[in-house]
């Protein structure tokens, strides 16, 4: 009896520690790479059928002292996670995303000025869904009228809506129709890959802008994004001066004394 449940103890923690792709407790940085054909896009309708790549770019706009992006990082976005003690889940520690370009209101910039409603989970079968609640947008355009709003809260108009926000997927997202606009799908890429290599795969989200938009609300949206995930380089500690002072100390009493004993 005590064989059967050590048996089974063990396969029950064999099975926790094997729930995700993550290094239970390791911290890692989701980098979305720029806009490619096929890869990386953004628009208001579906962006793979648009092509709208050309909108998800490493730039330094910070639309009306606004925005959270990283200049010449190369990447679009860079998020820094923290994985749970299984592995198969994380939170977020902090969010830095580009401002978008082109659109009909001006440069549109995305950024989080809350991460606590971010998490996240990714299983062993690199299943990976990804809660940005707290996301807010601006567009230049419209800073007076719209002002800074969460642009991708479900709450379309025509009462279809969740009324939450739209969850970044590697699986299916839809959005709603609207008017002579049919529904359109979105589907993404399994994360796949190690610790050592690093791991890649796409997100994908379709949803329609909340009425916080005023005139906009409704308006069909999508997002597609490439990404890698890799382990975050480890912190540099700095070594305190008294700390050099006292091993250069040190060194010299060693030089002091070999010199008496010569």
């Amino acid at each position: 009896m005590k064989k059967t449940l050590l048996a089974t103890s063990l396969l029950l923690a064999m099975g926790t520690a094997n729930a995700g792709l993550l290094t239970p407790g390791a911290s890692y940085d989701i980098r979305v790479n720029v806009g490619v054909a096929g890869g990386s896009c953004f628009d208001f309708g579906n962006c793979d059928v648009s092509g709208a790549f050309t909108k998800v770019t490493d730039n330094n706009v910070n639309v009306v002292g606004n925005g959270s992006s990283i200049a010449g990082d190369g990447f679009a976005a860079v998020i820094s996670i923290t994985a749970n003690p299984s592995g198969d889940g994380f939170t977020v520690n902090s969010f830095n995303q580009d401002a978008y370009v082109l659109t009909a209101g001006g440069d549109f910039a995305l950024f989080a000025n809350d991460i606590s409603g971010m998490s996240g989970s990714l299983d062993a079968a690199g299943n990976m869904t990804f809660d940005a609640t707290g996301r807010l947008g601006i567009a230049a355009g419209f800073a007076g009228s719209i002002g800074v709003q969460a642009w991708n809260i479900d709450n379309a108009v025509d009462g279809d809506g969740t009324n939450t926000q739209d969850i970044w997927t590697s699986g299916t997202a839809t959005s709603n129709a609207t008017g002579a606009n049919s529904a359109f799908s979105m589907t993404g890429v399994p994360i796949t890959g190690s610790d050592g290599a690093g791991f890649t795969g796409q997100l994908v989200t379709a949803g329609n802008i909340g009425t916080g938009w005023l005139f906009f609300a409704n308006t069909q949206y999508s997002e597609r994004y490439d990404l890698d995930i890799v382990l975050s380089p480890p912190a540099v500690i700095p070594v305190p001066a008294a700390v050099w002072l006292f091993g250069s100390g040190l060194l010299g009493l060693v030089g002091v004394a070999r010199r008496r004993k010569a």
